[in-house]
């Protein structure tokens, strides 16, 4: 039995112009008026700076006025040297570099929201039937579950620590929102499309922290696929994989056999993603949930809920897929000998999609 049951009065959608403004009472207020004063703020200004005033090579070769920082990727530091160069003049090197922290926060928050719209209009997701009728209808009852989505995402107090500089880690949680969202859309309708933007997902995601994330999810993906959906088994393999390969291979390539700057970035890249596996840990454990439990506030009750409740449809996508999420994104946390805060940001859209459903 399904445990959801509610009128349609209960269905009310939030104004769009509303959650528009609200977005930005969130992002705006931390950008503006102000130096880049934390560690990892100054660093990535420094590499985007060096890149916004420098040639080819400095693109190719992330570093800090010759000192190399290889370690990461360079899709982040990409994007806020193009808005230096776009909007620098006008608004002045630091404030143009978080230009593309709103973009990042934006894409996260619109990835999140259509998700789980798509989702919470499935007809397994839906509220039981009335006796006399009354239910909301799917395209209603998925627009309130998505506004509930996005409230919760813009909840999560690590979200709010860390999204208001231009990083990698913030990148990289605004492209695990849009992978989830490819791969709800291929799930719920498996089609080259679909395949194509979850491989373009992850591909930036290489990019931007590292393989082991997008290593995570699509093998956490195709598990599921094999489970439930065998269908979309070629997809991932054919297409979402070529693509994730032929997206980071470029860079990856041209780093290699250019050797910009008489150093093999590559190298250094391919250490620091090393580095960060190893065998499960008493510390990795003790980390993920002493920081976990604040981090992941307030959504990881109600997340927990949600599996619980659904229990008995275990299978219904809208709990499946961002729970293999969840699921896939922990595990690298548990083989991460040198944690930090920042590895739990790509957990915080399948939670924030979970809590919605419970």
């Amino acid at each position: 039995m399904k445990p959801v049951r509610l009128p349609a009065s209960a269905t009310l959608a939030l104004p769009r112009w509303g959650l528009f403004a609200l977005c930005l009472l969130y992002i705006l207020p931390g950008l503006i008026g102000r130096d880049p004063w934390k560690n990892d703020d100054a660093s990535s200004f420094g590499i985007m700076w060096t890149m916004a005033h420098g040639g080819l090579n400095d693109w190719l070769a992330p570093h800090i006025v010759g000192l190399p920082m290889p370690e990461q990727g360079p899709l982040a530091f990409w994007i806020g040297a193009l808005c230096i160069r776009l909007f620098g003049a006008l608004l002045g090197d630091p404030m143009a570099a978080r230009v593309a922290a709103i973009g990042f926060f934006l894409v996260g928050s619109l990835s999140v929201w259509y998700a789980t719209y798509v989702l919470g209009r499935r007809n397994e997701a839906q509220p039981l039937k009335l006796a006399f009728g009354g239910q909301p209808e799917p395209a209603d009852f998925g627009r309130t579950l998505a506004d509930g989505a996005l409230l919760i995402y813009l909840g999560f107090i690590g979200l709010l620590v860390h999204s208001h500089a231009s990083s990698p880690g913030a990148l990289q949680v605004a492209l695990v929102a849009y992978s989830l969202y490819g791969a709800v859309r291929l799930f719920d309708t498996p089609s080259m499309r679909a395949a194509a933007t979850l491989g373009l997902a992850l591909g930036l995601l290489v990019l931007t922290r590292g393989w082991i994330t997008p290593l995570a999810l699509w093998l956490g993906l195709l598990i599921l696929a094999m489970l439930r959906a065998k269908g979309v088994v070629p997809r991932l393999i054919l297409i979402a994989l070529p693509l994730a390969l032929a997206v980071s291979g470029s860079w990856l390539l041209a780093s290699r056999f250019a050797g910009p700057l008489n150093y093999a970035p590559f190298d250094g890249w391919m250490t620091w993603n090393l580095r960060q596996l190893g065998w499960p840990s008493w510390s990795a454990l003790a980390f993920v949930l002493k920081n976990g439990i604040w981090f992941a506030w307030p959504a990881w009750p109600f997340a927990g809920w949600a599996v619980y409740a659904w229990r008995k449809q275990f299978s219904a996508l809208h709990i499946a897929v961002p729970l293999t999420f969840s699921i896939a994104l922990v595990v690298p946390t548990l083989l991460d000998h040198y944690s930090e805060e920042a590895i739990l940001l790509p957990l915080l859209p399948g939670l924030a999609m979970l809590a919605a459903f419970g």
